[in-house]
């Protein structure tokens, strides 16, 4: 059979530059958790202090993120049993490979990000999801290094990395 892989671009870039001054990099991600339920539970059983809102900046490597009321998700946690938790109410799901990450920064990172979605740093929302071109991610700042990371769904990886390089 016909080898076709040369036809197409890598979905998932060691190193992706576009014309724009942004740099793409796979985040260091060792684990990431969905965690639904009651805010205070949650944090305490991923053991995070707080859960980071847009635009917060993320301070540790293990923190937790806003997505709803009622659901954070946990980058680089403990490791909690999958399945509902009776006693905290909370239901507890491995999203590790459910996510792709990546860093990302450069002199105009903003106003990349802008081109595809209406993100604001002075417009604060109690949560970190946020829609690019269609396509849904959680984006958030990683605090003193001018990085913002992007988690996405892997199937929308090679859409998202067209938008960022245009």
């Amino acid at each position: 059979m016909r080898d076709d892989s040369k036809k197409w671009a890598p979905s998932y870039p060691e190193n992706a530059q576009g014309v724009t001054d942004l740099t793409i990099e796979p985040a260091p991600i060792e684990r990431l958790t969905f965690v639904s339920g009651p805010r205070d539970a949650a944090l305490e059983i991923s053991q995070c202090g707080c859960a980071y809102s847009w635009p917060e900046a993320a301070t540790d490597a293990r923190h937790a993120l806003s997505l709803r009321r009622d659901r954070i998700l946990v980058v680089n946690g403990p490791e909690i049993e999958d399945g509902w938790h009776d006693a905290q109410a909370l239901a507890v799901s491995d999203a590790t490979h459910a996510l792709t990450g990546f860093d990302l920064w450069g002199s105009d990172v903003i106003g990349v990000l802008n081109r595809i979605s209406e993100i604001d740093p002075s417009r604060p929302s109690r949560s970190c999801e946020v829609m690019f071109g269609g396509i849904p991610v959680i984006l958030y700042k990683i605090a003193g290094s001018g990085r913002f990371r992007l988690f996405v769904a892997p199937a929308n990886v090679a859409g998202l990395i067209g938008y960022l390089n245009v």
